[in-house]
């Protein structure tokens, strides 16, 4: 368990899969290169924790390890995911993920060996009181009420992209005449960007060799078409907002 929080480490960033390690990793390496406490990118450590039912199991393996004591900060980063029930609707995807990193948070704390008063987070995006301290983003930005995912993000900033403009009129189509279909009722963002890769590799020319079998955005930072600026969009405001704390003293 020692190795979630290798020596030297004192700060962690928690997001869900691999897609968020790889979006918080490029953007975090990319302030990092202006920001003047770019040295504290050495403290930092980004981890998956698996997804939201797995959140309160992967805190509690890090409340146990040994390299605990040393963690200042703790950044946890979520999916808003979306409204689906009407009881949901009116508490907002955003504030429902606060409560359930609440109820994780607390979970770790009650069934680690260690005696220790869990913190509780009042808000998004800023810190609770004693060490480490725990701070959460829910994507895909602050607002409360709105539902979302990373890949909302990323399509948003994606938006003038000539291609986008064809999948938005597959996914009409589909919606039209197959409205049952899973690509339209089931994450249809996450759908949506991944039919949009899918592609950007028919266009072999645009795609480094690995990328014609990887579809996935995970990769799509390497792909010969991305851009890097892309990371300026100011849809990615708070994201560098959130980013900013780790680097900070």
């Amino acid at each position: 368990m020692s190795e979630i929080v290798p020596d030297d480490i004192t700060r962690l960033l928690l997001v869900e899969g691999p897609d968020d390690k790889q979006f918080f990793k490029r953007l975090l390496s990319r302030m990092a290169k202006t920001n003047e406490y770019a040295s504290n990118l050495s403290r930092c450590k980004i981890r998956k924790f698996g997804g939201k039912e797995k959140l309160s199991e992967y805190l509690i393996e890090v409340i146990q390890t040994p390299n605990f004591k040393y963690l200042d900060k703790i950044w946890i980063v979520r999916d808003a995911d979306y409204n689906m029930t009407e009881s949901e609707k009116v508490m907002g995807a955003p504030r429902r993920v606060l409560q359930s990193v609440n109820t994780a948070i607390s979970n770790a704390y009650s069934k680690s060996s260690r005696v220790l008063t869990p913190p509780e987070l009042q808000g998004f995006m800023l810190s609770t009181d004693g060490r480490p301290s725990f701070s959460l983003m829910v994507l895909p930005d602050s607002n409360v009420s709105a539902g979302g995912t990373l890949e909302t993000m990323l399509l948003k900033a994606l938006a003038a992209d000539p291609m986008l403009d064809c999948v938005n009129e597959y996914f009409e189509c589909v919606k039209k005449c197959h409205p049952d279909s899973e690509v339209a009722t089931n994450r249809e963002d996450k759908n949506r960007l991944n039919v949009l890769l899918s592609g950007k590799l028919v266009l072999r020319d645009m795609a480094r060799s690995k990328d014609t079998t990887r579809e996935l955005p995970r990769f799509m930072y390497s792909m010969k078409w991305w851009n890097d600026d892309t990371f300026n969009d100011p849809i990615f405001d708070d994201a560098r907002a959130f980013l900013a704390q780790p680097l900070a003293p």
